[in-house]
């Protein structure tokens, strides 16, 4: 996800400097990409992080937030264009390395999902030890 981020951030960023056609269709191709690194995993990765019991919780708090961010955003990036265009460009880049340098630590601890996959849950830890031992798996973590 954190690569995602970056490419989002990087092809937001260099609309500041894309002056022609191909060059906007190249920061096109390259945020679209990270889009299609990260959106696809972000909701799998919020209902991992959350306990079983409040997985609705956590996945509505999100939804929030997305909407939240729809609602607040193009008028703030319209106020930050009108004052600099470019500023608003840069300031896309920024925040994509930013949300890359808070998810990369949590991406490199364990699960697929994130720092708390069921396998890693203390609750859980009987549970995949035992499908690993019924399923021939020699790795019980």
């Amino acid at each position: 996800m954190a690569a995602g981020y970056l490419l989002i951030g990087t092809g937001f960023s260099l609309n500041a400097f894309a002056h022609t056609v191909p060059a906007l269709a190249a920061c096109v191709v390259i945020f679209t990409l990270g889009e299609m690194v990260t959106m696809p995993v972000s909701t799998a990765y919020i209902a991992g992080l959350a306990p079983e019991h409040l997985r609705g919780r956590y996945m509505g708090a999100y939804a929030v937030t997305w909407s939240l961010a729809l609602i607040c955003a193009p008028q703030m990036g319209m106020r930050l264009f009108a004052l600099a265009p470019s500023a608003l460009w840069l300031c896309c880049g920024a925040l994509g390395a930013l949300a890359a340098g808070i998810i990369f630590p949590f991406s490199r601890q364990g699960g697929a999902y994130g720092p708390s996959d069921t396998c890693t849950r203390p609750e859980g830890r009987s549970h995949c030890a035992k499908t690993a031992r019924t399923s021939g798996a020699v790795n019980t973590t």
